[in-house]
């Protein structure tokens, strides 16, 4: 039995309006940041569920690959910002 593979359009998602790890990413746009990374470089407390958040509900915000990063595990919260 064949499966046909659809297209998935992407999902646009709605920006929120106040993104701290969107702002400190677009400043490092070149640099691959790890949440842990974000977690003690960014102003104010913020735990990682907040990291994570804020990284996945943004359009601007791409997870890396991870032979990008020079890893073989499948998935990894190191994040890029969209240029």
């Amino acid at each position: 039995m064949k499966i046909k593979k659809t297209n998935q359009k992407e999902k646009k998602i709605i920006e929120l309006e106040v993104n701290p790890v969107r702002d400190y990413l677009k400043e490092n746009s070149t640099k691959k940041l790890s949440i842990h990374y974000l977690k003690t470089h960014l102003t104010g407390p913020m735990n990682k569920r907040q990291i994570y958040y804020y990284c996945t509900h943004s359009n601007f915000i791409e997870r890396a690959k991870p032979i990008e990063v020079g890893s073989h595990k499948t998935k990894l919260n190191v994040f890029n910002y969209k240029v």
